[in-house]
């Protein structure tokens, strides 16, 4: 395949990648390998359950609020502009759920 020009190109969902490496080589990746890369855990210390929206997963410390473990926990959160959190602590292993609709929380179960 030819290369097209940035304006010539069409929408859709890609299965490969192009870019440049540390050392500035140019690079051509699967969706895997960059999902790969682009994966990291964050740390979240401080604020609300409440205001974590963006899919990932988080560590949390225990004075983040509406932590229904109050304690140290991992955070799972999938979806898009409505999600489900999924709620686990590191002591006991149990875990929580829970969704957000329409910007409406639903108990923990």
């Amino acid at each position: 395949m030819a290369d097209k020009k940035e304006n010539e190109l069409s929408a859709g969902i890609p299965v490969r990648l192009r870019g440049i490496d540390t050392e500035g080589n140019s690079i051509n990746v699967s969706m895997t390998e960059a999902k790969k890369s682009l994966f990291f855990v964050q740390f979240i210390n401080n604020g609300s359950l409440n205001d974590i929206n963006i899919p990932g997963e988080y560590i949390l410390y225990p004075a983040v609020k509406d932590n229904p473990f109050n304690s140290w926990c991992w955070l799972k959160v999938i979806g898009g502009s409505d999600y489900i959190q999924i709620l686990i602590p590191f002591s006991s292993l149990e875990e929580k759920r829970r969704s957000c609709i329409n910007g409406e929380y639903s108990e923990w179960k």
